[in-house]
């Protein structure tokens, strides 16, 4: 619906990729041994960007997707991402639990929208 609220699947994936490409700006930390070949992942962009604009799919979803996790992947630290601190499991603690609440709210306003 123009102007909704939007979210889902393809949006984390558009996440996903906003993260590889932040995460490379940072002289690729994440993996040095699996080299992220910009030109062909920008090429997948303006195809992803092209399908994006199709009725019926969240452009500004997948948009939001992006640049959510260009920023995420630009800002966060990935070279010691993987030692046991405890700071990852507490991370995925609160991001299930602020997607469980969104998934409810959202639920709830369409049920709302299905009565009015």
């Amino acid at each position: 619906y123009p102007g909704a609220l939007s979210y889902g699947a393809s949006t984390a994936i558009f996440g996903m990729i906003g993260v590889l490409f932040g995460n490379s700006m940072r002289k690729n930390r994440y993996s040095p041994g699996l080299p992220i070949d910009m030109s062909a992942m920008s090429k997948n962009i303006v195809i992803w960007v092209v399908i994006s604009l199709l009725p019926g799919i969240s452009f500004w979803g997948h948009l939001g997707g992006v640049i959510g996790g260009l920023v995420l992947g630009y800002l966060f630290e990935t070279e010691n991402s993987f030692k046991d601190d405890g700071f990852v499991e507490k991370s995925v603690i609160i991001l299930y639990n602020v997607m469980l609440v969104l998934t409810v709210v959202s639920f709830i306003a369409l049920f709302v929208s299905w009565f009015n």
